[in-house]
């Protein structure tokens, strides 16, 4: 029988699900249950995967894009699937958004418990439907206080106990070969766009690398979820090389000029460390970057274009506010804003000090694994 099957529904919400369900896994019974994509967090974790599915196009970053090319009957074989699975299974972990929440309670029909990643009243708050279905959860984890004091005086039982987010930026103690010059994190998403985002990325890095008199180093965050060579391939004219080989650390790297990229995987928190910024395409690891205190520039393919951002770039910005600066999708701007932020010192600070004021203190994961351990005799 398991213990705990965790739903979550984004790669971000894998991680973090992954993260607490290892903590569980030498006292529990726990699978994994991930709505979007094949659960690869989990897999590193060593967390058994009951099912896993596809994802549509958008990665759930777009809910009429996805509406349009199977969203819905997606669900349908996710409610089918998690009613198959309802008599090997003790309880729930919802984690992500309103959606695991809803499986875990109407098709897996098991106690379930809420780890809120999604919403935050600093974007958009629960709104009443979704206040009543948090209610019904044996226990209820949000992303940060504010949250926690709006549900708690709505009668919606909240528990603040850190971000979990922040939990999985912990460092791994890779070895990077030193450099005199500045140092720059590039996050280019995890989601099918990331190979052109790196691109765009890339150019952006040139541009700043010929304005420069000293080394550029910029550490390349690969996703899990695509292949190295997708990135590596969009290359042209420079040497280096790269290893399609899983593993954690230092996988690659190519050199132009007076610019270095090295490629990374698994190792987030040792290439945030080591730079001073970030030219950053992500969702979760953005928010994470910015959590540590470092300046995030990104573009908006979708929405700029007409003064407006895009749904996810917005609900981002309005999250991070002045710790996230937006623009169009062309490298010069992009290189303009990332010397113009790191040669104004005072900019610098504001921008990395409102990025740990809204993303908050780690350690929430040991703390709802310890919550659900103790949870369990009373199942």
């Amino acid at each position: 029988m398991i213990d705990f099957l965790f739903v979550s529904n984004g790669y971000g919400e894998d991680a973090i699900a992954a993260s607490i369900a290892s903590r569980l896994s030498k006292d529990c019974k726990v699978a994994a249950f991930p709505l979007v994509g094949e659960g690869s967090s989990y897999a590193r974790h060593g967390i058994p995967i009951l099912r896993s599915f596809a994802p549509l196009p958008s990665a759930g970053v777009s809910i009429s894009e996805d509406a349009q090319n199977g969203l819905f009957p997606l669900l349908i074989k996710q409610w089918k699937a998690l009613k198959s699975v309802r008599n090997e299974v003790t309880a729930a972990v919802a984690v992500g958004d309103i959606v695991p929440c809803f499986l875990s309670r109407y098709a897996l029909k098991r106690p379930f418990h809420f780890v809120g990643t999604a919403k935050s009243v600093m974007i958009q708050a629960y709104n009443v439907l979704e206040q009543m279905l948090i209610r019904k959860a044996e226990t209820s984890f949000v992303r940060d206080q504010e949250t926690a004091q709006f549900l708690n005086r709505r009668k919606v039982p909240s528990l603040w106990v850190g971000n979990p987010m922040m939990d999985e930026v912990e460092e791994v103690f890779i070895h990077f070969p030193d450099s005199p010059g500045r140092t720059i994190a590039v996050l280019p998403g995890s989601r099918a766009d990331a190979p052109e985002n790196f691109l765009l990325q890339v150019e952006a890095l040139t541009a700043i690398a010929q304005s420069q008199a000293v080394p550029l180093r910029a550490f390349v965050g690969l996703p899990t979820t695509l292949s190295p060579n997708d990135f590596f391939n969009k290359l042209k004219n420079w040497d280096g090389a790269i290893s399609e080989k899983p593993q954690k650390g230092l996988i690659g790297q190519a050199v132009q000029g007076n610019l270095l990229l090295l490629f990374t995987q698994d190792c987030l928190g040792d290439i945030l460390r080591a730079s001073s910024i970030v030219l950053g395409q992500a969702g979760t690891a953005n928010e994470q970057a910015a959590g540590m205190g470092k300046p995030i520039v990104a573009f908006d393919f979708d929405g700029y274009r007409d003064g407006n951002l895009s749904w996810y770039r917005w609900r981002q910005k309005k999250l991070l506010e002045e710790a996230l600066l937006v623009t169009i999708p062309r490298p010069d701007f992009l290189a303009q804003m990332v010397i113009e932020i790191l040669n104004n010192r005072k900019l610098y600070d504001a921008m990395s000090d409102e990025g740990k004021k809204r993303m908050g203190s780690s350690g929430a994961c040991q703390k709802i694994a310890d919550t659900l351990r103790e949870w369990k005799p009373r199942i």
